[in-house]
C-alpha cells in the first residue's frame, strides 16, 4: 500500500492563539485554596501546558494532598466547570496574528488544525466567541476527549489523533508552552515555540525553533514545508 506524503501544521489554543492561561491560573489558585493550599501564579505558570494528570500530579504530592486522599481527577472534575464558566462570561482577547496564521494556511491550502490538552465543550466556547470557528473547522479540532484514557501533552498521542483527524503524515506544529512542544516533538513534528509572558521561562526542547512570535514562527515554518 503507498502511503501518501502529506505536510500539514497544527496550532495549539491556549496561550497561543488565545489570551486564556490566565483563566486556568485564576482558577486552579482558587481551587487549591478550598484545599487550604495558597499558590502563587508562579507555580501554576511553571506547569503550564500540561494536561490536568500532570499539573495535578505534582501539585497533590508537593501540598501532602494525597495524605487526604485527593485524586488528579478529582481536582480536574472540579476545575473544568469553573473553567467553562470563566470562557463563557469573561473577555478572551484573541493573541496577535492569532486569525491571520490559520488563514495563511488556509489560502495555501495547506491542511491545519487546533490541537489542545483542553476538553472539546471549552475548546469550543472559546473558539466561537473569539471568531476561530470561522477560521478552522470544528472537526479539525483536537482535544482531550478524541484520547480517552491516554495522557494529554506533554505525552504525544493528542498530536498524533490530530494528524490522523486532518490527514497529514508530517508537519509543523505552533506552541506556547514547553510540555506542548515536547508533545510535538515526541510525536515527530517540527515544533515552533512562541512563549507568552507567562512560558518565556520555560525550558524549551533544543530542536525547537523558538520564535519572538506567531508571525515570525508561521513564515518560518514554510522553510520545512
Amino acid at each position: 500500500m503507498t502511503i501518501v506524503d502529506r505536510f500539514g501544521a497544527l496550532f495549539d489554543q491556549d496561550g497561543l492563539l488565545i489570551d486564556t492561561e490566565w483563566v486556568y491560573c485564576e482558577a486552579t489558585i482558587e481551587l487549591m485554596k478550598e484545599f487550604g493550599v495558597a499558590m502563587s501564579e508562579g507555580e501554576y505558570y511553571d506547569l503550564a501546558g500540561m494536561d490536568g494528570e500532570g499539573q495535578f500530579g505534582v501539585l497533590i504530592p508537593r501540598y501532602d494532598l494525597d495524605k487526604q486522599g485527593v485524586t488528579w481527577q478529582q481536582l480536574a472534575e472540579i476545575r473544568e466547570p469553573i473553567v467553562e464558566e470563566m470562557f463563557a462570561t469573561k473577555t478572551l482577547p484573541l493573541m496577535p496574528y492569532a486569525l491571520e496564521a490559520l488563514d495563511f494556511f488556509n489560502e495555501r491550502q495547506i491542511p491545519y488544525g487546533i490541537c489542545s490538552n483542553g476538553a472539546l465543550p471549552a475548546l469550543l466556547i472559546k473558539a466561537e466567541r473569539t471568531g476561530i470557528l470561522d477560521h478552522v473547522s470544528e472537526e479539525h479540532i483536537t482535544s482531550l476527549d478524541d484520547i480517552p484514557g491516554l495522557p494529554g501533552k506533554p505525552q504525544p498521542h493528542i498530536y498524533l489523533r490530530a494528524m490522523e483527524k486532518i490527514g497529514i503524515t508530517r508537519g509543523v506544529i505552533f506552541e506556547d508552552t514547553a510540555p506542548g512542544a515536547l508533545a510535538g516533538v515526541r510525536a515527530g513534528l517540527q515544533c515552533f515555540g512562541v512563549p507568552n509572558k507567562h512560558t518565556q521561562n520555560q525550558k524549551f526542547p533544543d530542536v525547537v525553533v523558538v520564535c519572538e512570535n506567531l508571525e515570525e514562527a508561521v513564515h518560518k515554518s514554510m522553510d520545512y514545508r
